[in-house]
C-alpha cells in the first residue's frame, strides 16, 4: 500500500508539472491523486497494526513517501502557478525540514542501524496539516494561507524534535 502512495505523488506531480489554465483536468486529476495518497497513507498504517504486520521497512517506506510527497509537492507548488502557489517561505521550511530529518536518519542509521523513533503526536498532525495545505491550494481554496503559519510551526517544531533525537542518537 505505501508503494502505492508513491505512484499516487508522482502522478500528482506529472499533473501539476502539466496543468495549464486551458488544461484544468490536469489540476482535478492531481486532487484526485493527493486524495489516494492521504487516503493511502491513512489506511496502510492503520491496516497494518490491525493485521499485526508492522514491519521496520514499512515504517521507513511511509516516512520517505512523506518526504518524498511533501518536498515535490510544495516545490512544483510554488513553480507551477495552478490558480495559487505556495510561498518561497514555506517552500524553503518544509522542504529544508525534509532535508535535514532525513540526513540525519541516514546519519544515525549508518552508525547505530535501525532507528526506532516512532513519529509523534504533533508529527502526526504536521503531516495532516501538510496534506492539507496541498489540498487546500489544489482546490484553490483562497483562505488557504491562513494554514501556512500554523503548519510551518509545527513543521520547524517537528523537524527541532527529530534533529535533537538524531544528535542525542549519534552520541550515544
Amino acid at each position: 500500500m505505501t508503494l502505492s502512495r508513491f505512484a499516487f505523488i508522482f502522478s500528482a506531480a506529472a499533473c501539476i508539472a502539466l496543468y495549464s489554465p486551458g488544461n484544468d483536468h490536469y489540476r482535478l486529476a492531481a486532487i484526485g491523486f493527493v486524495v489516494l495518497a492521504i487516503l493511502s497513507d491513512i489506511l496502510d498504517g492503520r491496516i497494518a497494526r490491525w493485521l499485526g504486520q508492522e514491519s521496520y521497512l514499512g515504517g521507513v517506506l511511509d516516512a520517505a513517501a512523506d518526504a518524498i510527497g511533501f518536498t515535490v509537492g510544495f516545490i512544483l507548488l510554488s513553480v507551477f502557478d495552478v490558480g495559487m502557489r505556495f510561498p518561497l517561505w514555506l517552500v524553503l521550511i518544509v522542504v529544508g525540514r525534509e532535508m535535514a530529518v532525513y540526513g540525519l536518519f541516514l546519519a544515525v542509521t549508518l552508525k547505530k542501524g535501525r532507528v526506532n523513533k516512532k513519529p509523534s503526536r504533533l508529527s502526526r498532525w504536521n503531516t495532516s496539516l501538510l496534506a492539507l495545505c496541498v489540498l487546500l491550494l489544489l482546490c484553490r481554496i483562497e483562505d488557504s494561507w491562513l494554514l501556512w503559519p500554523v503548519s510551518s510551526v509545527t513543521t520547524l517544531a517537528t523537524g527541532a524534535d527529530n534533529i535533537m533525537a538524531a544528535i542525542k542518537a549519534l552520541r550515544e
